[in-house]
């Protein structure tokens, strides 16, 4: 193979990665309940403080992934930590999510614990 082939091949490989990464994320993450959600949070805050809030965010969780995507594998085995051990722990953490959304309270308020505290935005 020369380099011509290794580009293509590349490229191919990321091609196919892209969408599936995108539709896994989209589903934990969640954008139109996060969205909700973060309203809830936010429920005396303006626009120009929830534009603020929402734009710390996320830039905070870009870094976080392009941290992960550049440097997780490393961060991985220097703690020894295996892909699967990591897939198992996430299914777990999902089936988890899951079982208490299914048996939550739908009553409950927003915690204390999660109000914004407007003076340190």
């Amino acid at each position: 193979m020369n380099a011509t082939e290794d580009i293509i091949t590349s490229v191919k490989n990321l091609a196919a990665f892209i969408p599936l990464t995108y539709i896994t994320l989209f589903h934990v993450v969640n954008p139109i309940g996060s969205g909700i959600l973060f309203l809830n949070f936010t429920p005396n805050a303006t626009d120009a403080l929830r534009k603020k809030v929402s734009l710390k965010i996320a830039w905070n969780m870009f870094m976080v992934l392009t941290v992960t995507l550049f440097a997780g594998t490393y961060i991985l085995q220097l703690f020894g930590i295996t892909i699967p051990i990591v897939q198992i722990g996430g299914g777990l953490m999902l089936a988890s999510m899951g079982w208490k959304a299914l048996y939550s309270d739908d009553s409950t308020s927003i915690p204390q614990a999660c109000a914004v505290n407007y003076e340190k935005v």
